[in-house]
């Protein structure tokens, strides 16, 4: 109506000016703009956080939540997996454990060995040489350091070598596992060297 009035009345730049005055004043500020821009930027720093919203009306009906369940361990992560624990057979060194299965893991494409290689870093252990890596679909990785052909990998690697667990290792090995944390083993030519606890 102000934009007919005006454009009528002949004052044709007015009528443009006058409406959008109009429209401005008149749009239900929450409704228009701010609801839609505060969608936009809380979906937009949950993606920079990981966070996919799937449905935006979640956002709006969270902040009725009185609580929350998951339904599992490993549901809470960190974002990066970590090195919970380490273990060495008598006779090993843990240093010398953790550079040599660094080593076979620093060539690994899976998440998990970025945890191993970290933890060498930040215990500014020497970086070893690997030569002929080979990935282990299911199982681990394997390396030749020192000379010697090191397997990095799950319960699998045990039971393919035929490897007896030392009491004490099995013990606590055991108890890694029963916190939901993944195990890795380290094999060097046939004999255990030790193993790792890596949580998520």
């Amino acid at each position: 109506m102000t934009f007919i009035y005006w454009w009528f009345s002949g004052d044709k730049e007015h009528a443009l000016i006058r409406t959008a005055t109009v429209l401005i004043i008149a749009c239900p500020h929450a409704l228009g703009l701010a609801i839609p821009l505060v969608i936009a930027i809380s979906t937009s720093l949950g993606a920079q956080n990981g966070l996919l919203i799937k449905d935006r009306l979640a956002l709006e009906r969270a902040r009725n939540l009185d609580m929350v369940i998951f339904d599992k361990t490993g549901t809470l992560t960190r974002g990066s997996p970590a090195v919970s624990g380490v273990v060495a057979v008598p006779g090993t060194n843990e240093s010398d454990l953790l550079a040599h299965t660094a080593a076979v893991e620093v060539n690994s494409e899976h998440p998990l060995a970025k945890a191993i290689v970290s933890e060498a870093k930040r215990r500014n252990l020497p970086a070893l040489h690997a030569t002929d890596f080979e990935a282990l679909p299911g199982r681990g990785a394997t390396a030749v350091v020192d000379d010697k052909r090191i397997v990095v990998g799950g319960p699998r690697v045990l039971t393919e070598s035929k490897i007896v667990v030392p009491q004490e290792v099995q013990e606590l090995t055991t108890a890694w596992a029963g916190e939901g944390k993944t195990v890795l083993y380290v094999v060097a030519e046939g004999r255990l060297l030790g193993a790792f606890a890596r949580r998520r």
